[in-house]
């Protein structure tokens, strides 16, 4: 006869202090990351006190027939408002489809909720939504100007780009352009004549994600006068040379612009302070066109990687993911390994293994398989072992293994590490400055 096990006075003392544990693990992770990214934070505030702002400021914007309609003022009523699983996973089927067929017109009807033609499999080589160079249907589509249109050439839909814009993409009922769009001639046959873009649109807004693109295609001789000029903000920084900005650079982007919708509360100040400042210094004729800018604040929305994988394994009653704070284990992910924002990860996880939890490095396979620059080199500073690795997934897999996460580490907003752990719900331990304060702070800071 086998004998009964008795359990052990000291497991419910082990369980009811499990939590001091992983309190414990939290406060040495966020100590000992803190030093590392002090100078991180000194840069992201600095650029604040200076006189001309920086470009990172700069956000995104929409048009009276957008803001008044029905599905705008349920979605702006509340800062805080639910977006449903279906529109989340639509989301993320934009910004898969933004990289993919990154030369192509993609309009927001891509595999949206109630798109019977992509729905079943929404595959963008394959759809017919989108629309190619030398697609037949091409001019009749342009020509159904959209409420607003939005500008990214192809080499910029990479990870950042096609992350931001997947939201105004869907909200504002636009349709993303390539830069061949705006130069291309169509033959209209029952015009006999051949048409461009800006003929056939000259009165839709355009809405750009960097200064940069907007100074070039806004200054060039075909821009029409009367076409309106949106800007996002802050924006993505496509500028990969450290050439220093031109003097007066934001006051000569504002001038062009006369929408700027900030998706963060400290750009809408910032903006306003901005052009009040510009206006008062400066009564002259050049004041006349910065008058004219409106700014707004939008609030933004992101892809989340938890909806994605249970919507994409039919798990459409499967309960949101729960944060387990009674385990330590932090989750870590980056468009780009060999970032100073990543590295600084993998040397601070090097430097204090013994007093740190367990951390998952999760790389998304499309991004960095095949990738010269992705070696192996970037993750010697990584103690990788059984229980701390780097991992390379699939999308479905990154999705589930991430969003499942609970401790997310995100030192900047750089890249899709801090959008994809808000989404994905938990403790994001990141650095104490704009915008990464903003983004991560409760509804009520005390």
């Amino acid at each position: 006869m086998s004998k009964k096990e008795t359990p052990s006075p000291l497991k419910p003392l082990l369980d009811s202090t499990r939590w001091l544990h992983s309190l414990g693990a939290l406060l040495l992770t966020a100590g000992a990351c803190s030093v590392i990214w002090e100078l991180a934070a000194l840069h992201a505030q600095s650029a604040l006190f200076t006189d001309e702002l920086r470009p990172e400021f700069f956000a995104l914007t929409a048009p009276a027939s957008v803001t008044n309609s029905s599905e705008w003022r349920a979605i702006d009523s509340s800062g805080n408002a639910e977006v449903s699983p279906d529109d989340l996973l639509h989301l993320s089927f934009l910004e898969a489809a933004c990289q993919v067929e990154n030369d192509t017109v993609l309009p927001w009807v891509f595999a949206a909720p109630g798109n019977a033609a992509d729905r079943s499999f929404p595959n963008p080589q394959a759809s017919t939504s989108l629309l190619h160079r030398g697609d037949p249907r091409l001019l009749q589509h342009l020509r159904q100007c959209s409420d607003v249109d939005i500008y990214l050439p192809s080499w910029a839909r990479g990870p950042a780009g096609c992350a931001a814009i997947a939201g105004p993409l869907k909200y504002l009922r636009s349709r993303l352009l390539p830069d061949w769009v705006l130069r291309i001639e169509l033959y209209d046959i029952a015009a006999r004549k051949s048409r461009r873009y800006y003929e056939l649109c000259p009165h839709t807004p355009m809405l750009f994600l960097s200064p940069d693109h907007l100074l070039k295609t806004v200054k060039a001789s075909s821009w029409p006068k009367e076409k309106p000029v949106y800007l996002m903000a802050p924006t993505v920084d496509f500028n990969t040379k450290t050439t220093p900005r031109p003097a007066q650079f934001t006051r000569s982007v504002l001038e062009l612009t006369d929408v700027v919708l900030c998706r963060t509360m400290r750009c809408d100040q910032d903006i306003k302070h901005f052009l009040l400042r510009q206006i008062k210094d400066d009564e002259d004729e050049r004041s006349v066109a910065i008058k004219n800018t409106r700014v707004l604040y939008t609030s933004q929305v992101t892809a989340d990687p938890a909806n994605f994988a249970r919507k994409m394994q039919d798990k459409d009653a499967a309960p949101q993911n729960v944060a387990d704070f009674a385990y330590t284990r932090f989750a870590h992910t980056t468009w780009n390994v060999s970032s100073k924002t990543t590295q600084d990860v993998f040397s601070c996880w090097k430097t204090y293994k013994k007093e740190l939890p367990p951390l998952d490095v999760y790389l998304l396979r499309a991004l960095h398989e095949n990738k010269q620059n992705d070696g192996t080199r970037f993750y010697k500073p990584f103690p990788g072992d059984r229980d701390t690795k780097v991992q390379v997934l699939d999308a479905v897999k990154f999705s589930k293994r991430f969003g499942e996460a609970s401790f997310f580490i995100c030192p900047t907003a750089a890249d899709d590490c801090l959008d994809l752990a808000r989404a994905s719900g938990g403790l994001v331990v990141t650095a104490d400055a704009y915008p990464m304060n903003e983004f991560v702070a409760t509804k009520k800071r005390e």
